[in-house]
């Protein structure tokens, strides 16, 4: 199929009713359907990653700490609803039974609105619902369950705000944090920086970023020598969820938002 057609048929799929979660899409890679051709999905990715049945290559994964802030510009009003009724569960991204609405909504509630506030906005707790569901959950189950058979594993979480956070920049995003996309302006030239005033600290994550990934490319290992440029040294994920912070510092650290991924882990187990 011609890509305009697919682009064109994947807005009318999308067009045609409401959607949960955050971002939508109208076509993705899923199971196919078993008959006379030969199917190129055949099994859950779920299944695939937890039976190692991926390539075994040196592996990096990692989010940007508030994801959910894409929804500003894309889908204001869903941040609006999710953060004027405080219910999350008809937002969630699986098929469950009815009856366990209610057993799932007190869970969801005693995560987002009763764990630590993050973030000084007053709907802070949506952002990280919005984080969760469209990326760090599955992120996190992934990159979990490819540990399990595979090594290296390298995860990172983005922090640092700065004036090369290329999503919140180009959307004009005025929150605190690290959007989805805002480590990409990091590593990557755009035109769209060539005029901004850029400081020693956006300079010096940016050398580490590019260093770090290039190293990674070239040896498998972001982090093959310490130097006054990378003073950390990047462990891979083992038995507990090792991975670096990346902000105006580089800092080891476990387990990253322990009370949200637990309950990623337990949906993706049981749903997906």
């Amino acid at each position: 199929m011609p890509i305009k057609e697919l682009i064109q048929a994947s807005m009318i799929a999308l067009a045609m009713g409401t959607h949960r979660g955050g971002i939508t899409f109208g076509f993705v890679p899923t199971v196919e359907k078993s008959g006379d051709w030969e199917q190129f999905i055949n099994k859950s990715t779920y299944d695939m990653l937890s039976n190692g049945e991926f390539a075994k290559v040196p592996f990096m994964s990692g989010f940007c700490t508030r994801e959910g802030l894409l929804m500003i510009p894309f889908n204001p009003q869903k941040i609006e609803n999710i953060s004027s009724t405080k219910s999350f569960v008809s937002e969630l991204p699986f098929n469950f039974d009815i009856t366990e609405k209610d057993e799932l909504d007190k869970k969801l509630k005693l995560v987002y609105l009763e764990g630590e506030q993050t973030h000084k906005d007053d709907d802070y707790y949506a952002i990280n619902f919005l984080t969760d569901i469209d990326f760090l959950g599955g992120v996190y189950v992934a990159t979990s369950l490819i540990a399990k058979k595979n090594s290296p594993v390298y995860f990172y979480e983005f922090s640092y705000d700065g004036n090369l956070n290329y999503f919140k920049k180009t959307r004009n995003i005025d929150r605190e944090g690290a959007c989805h996309g805002d480590d990409g302006g990091y590593l990557i030239k755009c035109d769209t920086f060539k005029d901004a005033e850029i400081t020693e600290t956006d300079k010096l994550v940016r050398e580490r970023m590019s260093t770090m990934w290039t190293n990674f490319a070239k040896f498998g290992d972001p982090t093959p020598k310490i130097d006054d440029i990378i003073t950390t040294k990047w462990e891979p994920v083992t038995d507990v969820m090792a991975y670096l912070l990346i902000d105006d510092k580089l800092t080891m650290k476990e387990n990253p938002y322990p009370n949200r991924t637990k309950l990623y882990e337990e949906l993706y187990k049981k749903y997906y």
